[in-house]
């Protein structure tokens, strides 16, 4: 018997086998028993209007008749054929070129179907030779699994696991000898890529990603043999963690430790261990027996961790420590850091407003977003803020914190305003004055659009200040909300909460801009425009100083003045404009 006479005899048997089946047997047949990817019994039940118990009996009757037939002298034929996909293995890629030839080969001989409704060739022989199921979806390159194999193929990757190294790798040698059994040679490097978490690399071999950030982290240390980036390390491991998360994670394992600033490295490799640039100063200080040159530190521990010299010697110049001529030390306690080392009359961006002082702080993103802000040493003494201390003010329905770091050489800081900003209706732009008086802290918010729309002494008045409670309108604000005594308490307002002071008034309105501004800046009232540019000059405050007239076009303006209109008449502005005169005086 010829090949072609051979296959049509194996055809005519299988189409007599299956035409033997009734039409809802066969229904179920197609769908459930020889479909790799088959719907459920419930959405069978529903499509013949059955209850899904019975569709279950009937799966089960068709299931044990296919099987038993095949077992019989009819189905050897059948049986024999489907060795050949049977030496695949117990796991083949649908897309595989080696699983479409062999099934076009099937086809060929016994055409894509049999019998009417016809039965998929293809799918007839699969079962035979499994049978198998579809793991996912046939477009996103899954696998024909061998039903009675599942189990073992789903240990694979932890049997692999077991032979890895130190390092996390698995040669090809030993992957091989766990799949081999299971999964044809041909699909070794396929599927450790798309059913396992290990990739591969050349001539390092099959590297385990399944391990948490710690251990993976160290496993490509041992990988690489020496200290690495964060960035480094993300690359070798091929992850993407959040960096902060991941510098804590790794400086704080028992197996891992920051070595530089920046790189990581093993524990067990020694060496010194970095915690940040002042501890690294503590230390170093330490080692040379309590005292150690400023060149001494920067020189070292810019080589030792990889840091800027200009970082050492800023820090350096922290509360922590004590500094005299060039030899450092740790500041004992009964040597305090004396604070502050600038008195408020000669601090930029705080001004006196009556018997207190205020803050002037700009809103902008970092703030929006929750960001602190650094604090003036003078401001935080007058709040008694001491080194290695914080305070918390309540201030409306917020509250204001303060602290000061003794190993931060940038001094105190603001906590986050962030609610504070919110509940004065602050935008990007906005500034916002934080003041004390009599131990009672309050905010004010002052608009953007304010300073925008003035200029020259106006402008300088209203940045410094001029606005809050103590100058010479104070009286005629809308406060914003209660005040109470005590630290832990505050009150809020906004400029534009302002009706025009200057109507209530005598002096000509320059005039009071100008005597605001000098008791901004601890100036007596009389003090000239010159004698104000200078006080701010002397503040580093060359921005405001230059706002200012000198007294020869204040005194020209003056005269201008009076001279279309009565000193008691302030100038015609809009409302707007009448506000701003109040937030410049």
């Amino acid at each position: 018997m010829s090949p072609e006479e051979r296959a049509a005899a194996i055809r005519a048997v299988l189409k007599s086998f299956i035409e033997s089946f009734t039409k809802k047997q066969l229904h179920i047949l197609r769908k459930r028993v020889l479909s790799p990817s088959p719907p459920t019994q419930t959405r069978m039940a529903t499509q013949l209007r059955v209850s899904r118990q019975r569709v279950s009996q009937v799966e089960s009757r068709v299931r044990q008749s296919v099987a038993d037939w095949l077992r019989t002298q009819k189905g050897s034929p059948i049986r024999e054929r489907a060795n050949a996909l049977a030496t695949l293995g117990s796991a083949i890629p649908w897309q595989s070129p080696v699983l479409a030839t062999a099934l076009g080969q099937l086809e060929d001989d016994f055409g894509t179907s049999v019998g009417s409704p016809g039965v998929k060739t293809g799918e007839f022989f699969l079962f035979a030779a499994g049978p198998y199921r579809m793991d996912g979806s046939r477009m996103d390159g899954s696998w024909l699994l061998k039903t009675q194999d599942e189990q073992q193929l789903s240990d694979l990757e932890e049997s692999v696991r077991s032979r890895s190294d130190e390092r996390g790798v698995a040669s090809a040698d030993a992957v091989a000898e766990v799949l081999e059994p299971l999964v044809h040679p041909d699909f070794h490097a396929q599927w450790m890529s798309e059913r396992t978490s290990f990739f591969f690399r050349d001539g390092v071999g099959y590297i385990d990603g399944s391990a948490g950030l710690v251990k993976k982290a160290e496993q490509a240390l041992r990988r690489m043999g020496r200290p690495a980036t964060l960035s480094e390390l993300q690359r070798e491991m091929r992850t993407d963690y959040n960096p902060r998360y991941a510098m804590a994670r790794l400086a704080g394992s028992h197996t891992t430790k920051r070595v530089t600033k920046n790189k990581f490295g093993l524990r067990e490799w020694g060496g010194h261990e970095y915690a940040s640039v002042s501890d690294a100063i503590a230390q170093e200080i330490a080692a040379c027996q309590g005292v150690a040159t400023l060149d001494h530190l920067c020189r070292v521990l810019s080589e030792r961790f990889e840091v800027a010299a200009s970082s050492v010697a800023s820090l350096a110049m922290a509360p922590r420590f004590a500094i005299s001529g060039r030899d450092v030390r740790l500041r004992d306690r009964s040597a305090p850091y004396h604070a502050p080392r600038s008195t408020l009359e000669k601090t930029a961006r705080c001004y006196r407003h009556g018997a207190g002082w205020a803050v002037r702080l700009r809103v902008d993103r970092d703030m929006v977003r929750g960001s602190g802000r650094s604090c003036p040493e003078a401001f935080a003494h007058l709040l008694g803020v001491a080194v290695g201390a914080r305070r918390k003010f309540r201030c409306g329905n917020s509250s204001v914190t303060i602290a000061w770091n003794e190993r931060s050489s940038t001094g105190p800081y603001f906590g986050s305003m962030r609610k504070l900003a919110r509940e004065l209706g602050a935008e990007v732009g906005d500034w916002i004055f934080v003041t004390e008086e009599g131990g009672e802290v309050g905010a004010w918010r002052l608009p953007n659009e304010a300073v925008r729309n003035s200029e020259g002494l106006s402008r300088a008045a209203l940045l410094a200040g001029a606005c809050l409670p103590g100058g010479e309108a104070y009286d005629a604000m809308q406060a914003g909300g209660p005040g109470a005594a005590g630290a832990e308490y505050g009150h809020r307002d906004t400029v534009e909460s302002v009706d025009d002071p200057w109507e209530v008034a005598g002096d000509p309105w320059e005039e009071k801009a100008r005597r605001s501004l000098a008791r901004a800046v601890a100036l007596p009232a009389d003090a000239t425009c010159a004698r104000i540019a200078a006080a701010l000059l002397d503040r580093s405050e060359g921005q405001l100083a230059a706002l200012l007239p000198n007294d020869e076009q204040y005194s020209a303006a003056r005269q201008l003045r009076s001279s279309n209109r009565s000193p008691s008449s302030p100038p015609q502005t809009s409302r707007t404009q009448r506000a701003l005169s109040f937030s410049e005086g």
